[in-house]
């Protein structure tokens, strides 16, 4: 933690100094070093706060961009105390700089106990898995949409299992093995609608009334499937989930597509702001979380802007 309390004043580590952890008020020493930056670090063993990460370079960069007395605010409620990393008063925001991998159970505990906040993650150390793309590529939107209809597939079970065994039934003639039961239990099947045109239109290309049986088995499906109302529903399904991942065909001009390998799936399921930061000169704005592939639709946001944006009262969006 970078403050604790020295005489009952707020205080930077100082190197072998002992102070008071402002949570759990026990000691603890001042630790300045070359390598890790100055922290306090308590003399015994606790767990003041179990959501507390080993603070780095990172962190401290990050919330030394916000007035001091904004950071490592103590948020308590319903006799429970936890250190947001930084605390803006003025739009009652916590703005929480994530290191470390989080687990989904954890992410929705400190959302739900922080209420109004946002996440700045460190993904630098994952950018060689990263790339960011004007657009997504066409492979990422069909498997898109292949994975969405996969959950409507049951809407045509009854179809595909009727069409198979017309196909059974076909082959069984044409391999000259006995057919009529089959075409009986086949024909009762059948919706009252159509079952005496398609049960005839069966024996028709059985007796060689036309010369391509492939065609006309066609004709058949195409007029049970029009008959089945779970089919069509199917292809109106499928209609509206081509048109819902059409938007991503064109992205708009300061809208990527974060293309992440070996993607931390966990932020797909965080309900507030979550921003990227890959160690540029921007984060990057996760806008729409694309579960069925590895990545995100984000928008750039200059540092600068986001930083002057979260440090102020006014209320415009952080990429205005």
């Amino acid at each position: 933690m970078k403050y604790a309390l020295v005489n009952n004043v707020i205080t930077e580590a100082i190197s072998g100094k002992i102070g008071i952890c402002r949570i759990c008020h026990t000691k603890v020493r001042g630790y300045v070093g070359d390598v890790q930056v100055a922290h306090w670090r308590h003399l015994s063993p606790s767990n003041c706060d179990s959501w507390f990460e080993n603070e780095t370079k990172w962190h401290r960069d990050w919330k030394n961009k916000f007035p001091s007395i904004w950071q490592e605010k103590i948020i308590e409620k319903n006799n429970e105390k936890h250190i947001a990393d930084v605390y803006n008063p003025y739009k009652n925001l916590i703005i929480e700089f994530q290191n470390s991998k989080i687990d989904v159970k954890t992410l929705k505990i400190r959302e739900t106990f922080y209420g109004k906040m946002l996440w700045v993650v460190n993904t630098e150390p994952h950018k060689k898995n990263i790339t960011i793309e004007n657009s997504i590529p066409k492979k990422s939107i069909d498997k898109m949409i292949q994975r969405e209809e996969s959950n409507y597939h049951y809407l045509i079970d009854d179809y595909g299992q009727k069409a198979d065994e017309l196909l059974s039934l076909v082959r069984d003639y044409e391999s000259g093995k006995p057919w009529k039961t089959k075409y009986e239990k086949f024909k009762q099947s059948l919706s009252i609608e159509i079952r005496e045109n398609v049960a005839n239109h069966i024996l028709l290309i059985f007796d060689h009334n036309y010369k391509s049986t492939g065609i006309e088995v066609q004709k058949i499906l195409y007029q049970m499937h029009e008959d089945d109302g779970n089919a069509k529903k199917y292809q109106e399904i499928r209609e509206e989930i081509k048109n819902k991942f059409k938007k991503y065909s064109k992205l708009p001009s300061d809208f990527s597509f974060l293309n992440w390998k070996y993607q931390h799936n966990h932020w797909n399921f965080s309900d507030k702001n979550v921003f990227l930061d890959l160690g540029d000169e921007n984060v990057y704005w996760i806008k729409d979380f694309l579960k069925s592939i590895k990545g995100f639709i984000v928008q750039t946001v200059p540092k600068n802007r986001f930083i002057n944006y979260y440090s102020k009262t006014q209320n415009s969006a952080p990429s205005e």
